[in-house]
């Protein structure tokens, strides 16, 4: 009996030192300079492969905002790597606001994918955005459709192009065909000419079309941001999505909050995990 609970001891000791778990925050270089990101690896195997999230924050935000953060840390409980970045101007990251685009923020997406599928420990991944990162993971992922299994597009900001040709980004109005060096947003910062005439011009819907796999698509029916039914364009017009309208919820999901992060983590595990 003895010799049977050291044998089962040693064996468990040996597993033990063979599991691995990774959490580092590191640099890559971006469209504007450094960018700042996070990788973290459930405890597994080592020299296993797993699969990995890709996680966007949204306009404003960074990368440990609580929504995103409330994913990764149920997607890591699914067994998922997750891996984050602060956009340009954003967070931690290089570069000034007033010069961050929808191109080069499309560009640090491609940066931050391109070393996630270069790591050894990365079997397949998924894109996840909020709001802006919305639009950035939906407008990239179409050139990654042989590794991206999963694409979640959270309060995805397709609203973003009308506001601009209105004139009138949430208040702050402005002549959309002569736009200024910058408006200045009521908390201060500066958003710039080229993010104003780039994302008026942007084409979202068809460039997500040509993502093929499969999309979930969330959004509050009571946000008062982007407002439910560009949510429903993207299901539209996406060939394998899946629509969940959240009842009453808001733009930070903030009535839903916690099961919202869950059901995610959840659909990435079923996409991820095949």
């Amino acid at each position: 009996m003895n010799k049977l609970l050291i044998t089962l001891l040693l064996a468990f000791s040996s597993m033990m030192c063979h599991a691995t778990q990774l959490d580092s925050v590191f640099t890559i270089q971006g469209s504007k300079g450094k960018l700042v990101c996070r990788v973290q690896l459930p405890e597994h195997k080592a020299g296993k492969k797993l699969p990995i999230a890709i996680l966007c924050h949204g306009l404003h935000g960074q990368q440990n905002d609580a929504l995103i953060a409330e994913i990764a840390k149920n997607t890591l409980n699914e067994g998922i790597g997750v891996v984050r970045l602060d956009l340009n101007g954003h967070g931690k990251s290089d570069g000034d606001f007033v010069d961050m685009d929808a191109t080069n923020i499309q560009q640090d997406m491609r940066c931050l994918i391109d070393w996630t599928l270069k790591q050894p420990y990365t079997k397949n991944i998924s894109l996840t955005g909020h709001s802006l990162g919305g639009i950035v993971v939906g407008m990239v992922a179409h050139e990654y459709n042989k590794y991206v299994k999963g694409l979640v597009l959270i309060a995805s900001g397709g609203v973003a192009p009308d506001l601009m040709l209105m004139g009138n980004f949430f208040g702050i109005k402005f002549d959309p065909w002569n736009v200024p060096e910058y408006i200045e947003l009521k908390n201060g910062k500066h958003l710039g000419h080229n993010y104003i005439v780039t994302m008026r011009d942007l084409p979202i819907y068809p460039t997500a079309k040509k993502y093929t796999g499969p999309a979930l698509i969330l959004n509050g029916t009571h946000d008062n941001v982007v407002p439910y039914t560009y949510a429903q364009h993207y299901a539209d017009v996406m060939k394998n999505a899946e629509l969940r309208l959240i009842e009453g919820d808001n733009h930070m999901f903030s009535v839903s909050f916690t099961q919202t992060a869950l059901d995610i983590a959840h659909w990435l595990k079923s996409k991820q995990g095949k």
